[in-house]
């Protein structure tokens, strides 16, 4: 979504903007902002998530959307609207700009600051799928076992194993051993989820990314990577991820061994 100008509409949700496509030709368009990601129909995360993003409008304006897209921008890639991965690179924008992101002047993020607010306004139903959570971690995951309603997953940041399970409808068709993705996982009292927005990185640079992620570590030697240590991390890999993709001619494992 490559915006020139936004303006507040009426309801929290509509937005206008202007729009340009990687061919430069401008489209005026009016739509809710997360049914252009999300779709009509929302899963328990989505729903608490835009309920998160109305509060941050609401108290914040539009403007602190704007600059949390364009400080994503220059971290993760630039994307557009006629870009095929497009939807899921909004939806890992959402996360980081919950997640990740303090609003502008504070060392609190939406989600930190609204989480309790945006819970009760929920259904009861999704107030119950809440009610476990504890914690998320955004990181970069190998896959190390596949099960039919289980991802066994390595979190190649933090040297963990976790078994991520088959809940809200979500399907693991197509992901096999030893892949790697980027991505935020919830974590629940008795259950793991992948939230929505993930970047799948080519099966042929496994381990360049996992060398990356280790050479990034050792050099930090007995001190822990920071939150911007990570964010930057997370970023060189999504720009890889970008330019493999967008390239037609070039070989993933050229595009990926810049990062050793």
């Amino acid at each position: 979504m490559d915006i020139d100008r936004i303006k507040k509409d009426e309801d929290l949700n509509q937005v206008t903007d202007l729009t340009k496509g990687k061919n430069g030709k401008k489209r005026v368009q009016t739509y809710d902002l997360l049914d252009d990601i999300y779709g009509g129909t929302r899963s328990f995360q989505e729903e608490l998530g835009e309920k998160i993003l109305n509060l941050v409008v609401r108290d914040c304006g539009i403007e602190e959307l704007i600059s949390g897209k364009e400080e994503f921008f220059l971290y993760f890639g630039k994307v557009f609207s006629d870009d095929v991965f497009y939807k899921e690179r909004m939806e890992y924008f959402i996360n980081y700009f919950l997640l990740d992101r303090p609003l502008s002047g504070t060392s609190e993020t939406p989600f930190d600051k609204y989480y309790k607010e945006a819970f009760l306004l929920q259904t009861e139903e999704n107030q119950k799928k809440w009610s476990g959570f504890y914690q998320w971690i955004h990181s970069v995951w190998m896959v190390e076992r596949v099960d039919r309603t289980t991802l066994f997953v390595k979190d190649l940041i933090n040297d963990q194993l976790q078994a991520v399970d088959l809940k809200d409808e979500r399907s693991f068709f197509g992901i096999k051993r030893k892949d790697v993705f980027q991505g935020v996982v919830l974590f629940f009292s008795n259950f793991c989820v992948i939230k929505n927005g993930i970047i799948i990185h080519p099966s042929c640079v496994s381990g360049v990314v996992n060398q990356y992620i280790k050479n990034g570590i050792e050099a930090k030697k007995e001190q822990k990577l920071s939150k911007l240590d990570q964010i930057k991390m997370l970023g060189k890999l999504s720009n890889c991820s970008l330019q493999a993709t967008r390239s037609k001619t070039l070989d993933p494992r050229v595009v990926y061994s810049k990062l050793i």
